[in-house]
């Protein structure tokens, strides 16, 4: 089978990804890495993964939208923001250099968490 789940998660946000990758080819994740500045760092980061290095960069990119949102986002809203065209066919903005988040493209977001900002911090007094 050619479709994976992936698990991101980071200290106060996660969601799961779902990759075909018979149509989320290697050269297709290239394009993504490629479309943004310092890709090659991001591929040495990840040992050359090029998966892991498009992987990381949505994660943060969905965790900045869901937070910049006003209202926060939910998964439906996330999903909208990527999109290219409407419900009706006609064009949309989307996400600059990222494809539809609906599977079209092979790639899917199908659970976000909300983002926890108000964690309560560990507050300590430090000495000059």
């Amino acid at each position: 089978m050619s479709t994976k789940r992936y698990r991101l998660s980071g200290d106060n946000f996660d969601m799961t990804v779902e990759v075909d990758h018979a149509v989320l080819t290697e050269d297709k994740l290239h394009e993504i890495n490629n479309f943004w500045s310092a890709a090659d760092h991001r591929l040495k980061e990840h040992d050359g993964s090029v998966l892991d290095a498009v992987l990381e960069m949505l994660f943060n990119h969905v965790q900045r939208l869901i937070v910049e949102d006003s209202w926060g986002l939910n998964l439906y809203g996330v999903l909208h923001e990527f999109a290219w065209k409407d419900d009706e066919g006609n064009r949309k903005n989307g996400q600059e250099g990222w494809p539809d988040m609906d599977g079209s493209y092979g790639i899917s977001i199908v659970r976000v968490s909300d983002v926890d900002l108000d964690e309560n911090p560990i507050i300590a007094e430090v000495q000059p």
